[in-house]
């Protein structure tokens, strides 16, 4: 039989978006490497953050 309840139940997502990690900044470069670093989120949106990801473009001329 179903179950009847008599106030209404909100189903959602337990984890939101993450904030915004730190600016980075460059640690270490050379020609073929760079290093960098940066502050965590403040808020990780409920789920352990496993990774970045960090994209490269060239500096306009």
């Amino acid at each position: 039989e179903p179950l009847v309840i008599e106030t209404p139940v909100l189903i959602k997502n337990p984890f939101t978006e993450p904030g915004q990690p730190g600016t980075p900044q460059c640690v270490e470069r050379d020609r073929d490497r760079i290093e960098l670093k940066w502050n965590p989120p403040k808020s990780d949106g409920g789920n352990p953050i496993k990774g970045y990801q960090i994209e490269r473009r060239e500096k306009a001329a």
